[in-house]
């Protein structure tokens, strides 16, 4: 029979190991810095919120799943997206939890059941085979899909901004929002500047050659330099009053004509 001193320390150590043992877990926590370790090897990623009820159900199963990860050779890992919104973006996470599978970079997200046994039968069956994979431009490690993950940490930035001004430096809301549009109109110009200087620097504007230019100067159809139109102007007015002249002329010999024979006719008339 123990004495009671041994019995108490051996039944503390075991409750020792027994937490020990309970406290310890296989999920790995991937973050913004290392996620490209996912794009090898075979991966379950959930992606969840310390604030949302339908993560905090799923913790159990998915700790509980991460002991199986040495005979399903697969990790089982977990991202918290209120620390990398980052990767929320990576993956184009729009629903909490989301369940991701990987291996070697072809991902696919599962949306069946989320029950340990649905899980293990998902990588040991090879039933993720009949999921259809992310789409090329989706895919995390995809240009675009890069893009909006710095749209998405932008966006925890102003609002992480946004936080300390109001709370920590009491600035009313307004100017914080005005402070953005600001920076916003700055930054839109300053990438609009450094476009054009790209643009002129691949695509430079070449100087007309000689030709063009001679050819540009020459009067187009039915135009003319300024000092041509109005010479021709005072030719056609030269011309008008030319004609009108002619015209006058004419009809005064007419009239002569007419007087004449009226006299002629009188005068024959008299001596008949």
């Amino acid at each position: 029979m123990y004495p009671k001193r041994e019995v108490f320390i051996l039944l503390f150590l075991i409750c020792v190991f027994r937490y020990g043992e309970s406290g310890k877990t296989n999920v790995v926590k991937i973050t913004d810095k290392d996620w490209s370790r996912t794009l090898e090897g075979e991966w379950l990623i959930k992606f969840y919120a310390p604030w949302c009820p339908a993560c905090k159900s799923i913790m159990p199963v998915w700790k509980e799943l991460s002991d199986w990860s040495q005979e399903l050779n697969t990790n089982i890992a977990e991202v918290d997206v209120t620390e990398e919104p980052g990767l929320s973006g990576r993956f184009a996470v729009t629903s909490l939890p989301s369940i991701f599978h990987a291996k070697d970079g072809i991902f696919r997200r599962y949306l069946g059941p989320r029950t340990k046994d649905d899980l293990i039968s998902l990588v040991e069956e090879r039933k993720y085979e009949e999921i259809e994979p992310v789409a090329g431009w989706q895919s995390p490690n995809s240009i675009a899909m890069t893009i909006l993950s710095w749209v998405f940490k932008m966006s925890m930035l102003v609002r992480i901004t946004h936080t300390i001004l109001t709370e920590e430096y009491g600035f009313p809301s307004w100017s914080s929002y005005g402070f953005f549009a600001v920076v916003t109109v700055m930054i839109g110009l300053i990438l609009g500047m450094i476009l054009v200087m790209v643009a002129d620097f691949f695509f430079p504007v070449k100087p007309p050659t000689r030709q063009e230019i001679a050819y540009s100067q020459l009067p187009q159809d039915g135009e003319g330099t300024a000092d041509e139109r109005k010479k021709e102007e005072e030719e056609e007015d030269k011309e008008g009053e030319g004609e009108g002249a002619i015209d006058e002329g004419n009809s005064g010999d007419q009239t002569v004509r007419k007087r004449k024979s009226e006299k002629d006719n009188t005068q024959s008339e008299q001596t008949s």
